[in-house]
């Protein structure tokens, strides 16, 4: 029987902008949540804004995945995390 999965990263990385609800879609703490979402986005080669607001998580995904640009940046230029401002 095929383990049950606990969170939907692959629903959360599709979109280019997600934001998850504490209590609601996880339930450990901030800090082990934003590592696991880095962790989970590194391991499908994706980039992430990650933006801590105390009772959720603002995911943005930026990178390339299955060959199509996701990047929330209109001007379709490639954006990396040294890039962004940081929160």
């Amino acid at each position: 029987m095929a383990a049950k999965r606990k969170y939907r990263w692959e629903q959360w990385f599709a979109e280019p902008r997600t934001v998850l609800l504490r209590g609601v879609d996880y339930e450990c703490s901030q800090s082990t949540m934003v590592a696991a979402i880095r962790n989970r986005a590194s391991e499908r080669g994706l980039r992430v804004r990650v933006v801590d607001n105390g009772d959720s998580i603002m995911v943005e995904v930026r990178g390339e995945r299955a060959g199509l640009a996701i990047n929330s940046d209109p001007t379709g230029d490639a954006v990396g995390l040294a890039d962004l401002p940081h929160a």
